[in-house]
């Protein structure tokens, strides 16, 4: 899926709660902590907290409460 990064550049994932773990996980790979905190961000502005604590289920974390 294509996801906007900035307001003139998107970027290819699979999903943007896949995304977000990754980018915990390996920070530098992904332009370091603030941007992973950026993503972070828009989760929450779009209330996709149980999308993310569902798909960190799926790669071995604990779930969110």
């Amino acid at each position: 899926m294509d996801h906007w990064a900035t307001k003139t550049r998107k970027i290819r994932v699979s999903d943007l709660e896949r995304a977000v773990i990754d980018g915990l996980k390996q920070s530098e790979y992904c332009g370091g902590f603030s941007e992973v905190a950026k993503g972070l961000w828009i989760m929450i502005l779009q209330r996709n907290i149980s999308l993310l604590s569902n798909r960190l289920a799926k790669v071995g974390g604990r779930r969110i409460p």
